[in-house]
């Protein structure tokens, strides 16, 4: 399915380098500028080199929708802003 250069895993509270992964995917498949993580905590780590088909189903284990929306200043300033991610970009 793809390679990674940096182990993915999920072994902190709220930024780890599987949800960079996640939302960085997000973001491409999207075109959004920015993408949301809701701090799934499960899956199994992923070492550098090939992610197959059988890492991606450990990361998330079903086919959740992906839902776009538009926001305005004002909602986007009232967010908490850990687990987000602006164009490839994790604040908080």
């Amino acid at each position: 399915m793809g390679e990674t250069a940096t182990a993915l895993n999920r072994g902190a509270t709220l930024e780890t380098t599987m949800d960079h992964f996640l939302l960085q995917s997000l973001l491409e498949s999207t075109g959004a500028q920015w993408a949301f993580s809701n701090g799934w905590r499960y899956g199994a780590p992923v070492i550098p080199g090939e992610i197959t088909l059988n890492d991606l189903y450990n990361m998330i284990p079903m086919n959740p929708p992906i839902s776009t929306v538009e926001l305005t200043g004002e909602e986007m300033v009232a967010m908490p802003f850990d687990g987000i991610c602006v164009s490839g970009s994790f604040l908080g």
